[in-house]
């Protein structure tokens, strides 16, 4: 089985096992209701709480058990500065799923660059940044809780000819993705 870690899209509406176990509910509590001294208010809440099934939001759908991968980035990229090599991005996927799950590689992005606090004044994004080889081939095959590590991205800054003081001491934001 491969995972395309594509997320499942939102749902709208309760499902129809939520709105009968609802509707049940609220006809027993309402026979209950009715048989006691506020039998009246009872009867007139009956309509609302089955109104109310049909309305509530339901939650999204769960993603596919089957299909459980979790990054841990294993190396640590401190010192990010001009003029610097670029360091080595490290680490680890493991299968958290009940079935084998096929992966062929981990893709690392910049999503994020969060200024540290009283840096100067001026820009930091991710254009200060570059990832070079951000595709790490994995090609294998990992049974439930097994793991591989991976490598071969590397993050470095990038010069550039603006003042780039904003980023110093700054927290780059990775985000890891499998195929």
């Amino acid at each position: 089985m491969t995972c395309d870690g594509t997320p499942p899209l939102a749902a709208t509406g309760a499902p129809v096992v939520a709105l009968l176990a609802l509707g049940l509910l609220a006809v027993v509590a309402g026979w209950v209701l009715v048989r006691t001294a506020r039998g009246r208010v009872a009867a007139a809440l009956v309509p609302v709480l089955l109104l109310g099934a049909l309305v509530l939001p339901r939650q999204p759908a769960s993603a596919d058990p089957r299909c459980a991968l979790r990054v841990d980035q294993t190396s640590v990229n401190v010192d990010l500065r001009p003029g610097a090599a670029p360091q080595p991005i490290t680490g680890r996927v493991t299968n958290d799923a009940v079935e084998a799950t096929r992966v062929a590689a981990v893709t690392v992005a910049v999503v994020e660059v969060v200024k540290a606090p009283g840096a100067a004044p001026g820009p930091c994004d991710a254009s200060d940044y570059l990832l070079l080889d951000p595709r790490m081939p994995v090609d294998r095959e990992l049974a439930p809780g097994g793991s591989v590590e991976f490598s071969g991205a590397l993050i470095g800054f990038a010069d550039k000819d603006t003042d780039q003081d904003g980023c110093q001491g700054a927290r780059v934001v990775l985000r890891y993705t499998t195929s």
